[in-house]
């Protein structure tokens, strides 16, 4: 068998292996990351649309774009609703970058974070059905004090529970492939 190896001893380190051969497949530059995850919100918006998944707030008000230079280094990132008083208004979802000064070493630990397949993973989560549409419908509620003051646990809640929703549905992996890296996902953040 040519260039085979054994496999790993234990569960642990096959889960690195996997996450490993996962963070490989990432983007060079913030604008690599920012055409995928455009890419991304169309292709889940139209999915969520086609399975009628749930009904969403239409037109999509949502623009997606890289965090500014004065998040770098103190946020990295997130999506930012605007709010009960313009419900209307676009929802921005300010993406991550590496500083202009990392390292090339720092560039490359950054983008094997924010891979292609956590990218794609993440986007149910933060932005359809999550997130993006969580705040857009709570800003057209007639209580206004729930959009300014939402719970967070809620808010983390529903962001969970659409990433679940999703996994079964996501055909871009096949079904053993999205066990494993839910389960290594879930066992990776309690060590």
């Amino acid at each position: 068998m040519p260039n085979q190896t054994a496999p790993p001893p234990d569960d642990a380190q096959l889960l690195r292996l996997l996450f490993d051969r996962l963070a490989a497949d990432h983007g060079k530059t913030a604008e690599d990351a920012l055409a995928q995850w455009r890419t991304n919100v169309v292709a889940i918006d139209k999915f969520v649309h086609e399975q009628r998944i749930m009904t969403l707030p239409d037109p999509l008000t949502l623009i997606v774009d890289l965090s500014p230079a004065f998040f770098v280094g103190q946020s990295v990132g997130g999506v930012y609703p605007p709010g009960p008083f313009a419900p209307n208004a676009k929802t921005i979802l300010f993406l991550p970058t590496p500083s202009r000064d990392a390292t090339p070493q720092q560039r490359e630990a950054f983008f094997r974070d924010f891979n292609e397949h956590f990218n794609k993973m993440i986007v149910p989560h933060e932005l359809i059905p999550g997130h993006y549409v969580q705040f857009k419908i709570a800003a057209h509620q007639p209580h206004k004090i729930r959009a300014v003051f939402p719970d967070p646990l809620y808010v983390e809640g529903w962001g969970t529970f659409c990433e679940r929703i999703y996994r079964p549905h996501d055909r871009r992996y096949p079904r053993p492939h999205r066990k494993h890296v839910a389960r290594g996902s879930r066992a990776l953040r309690h060590e």
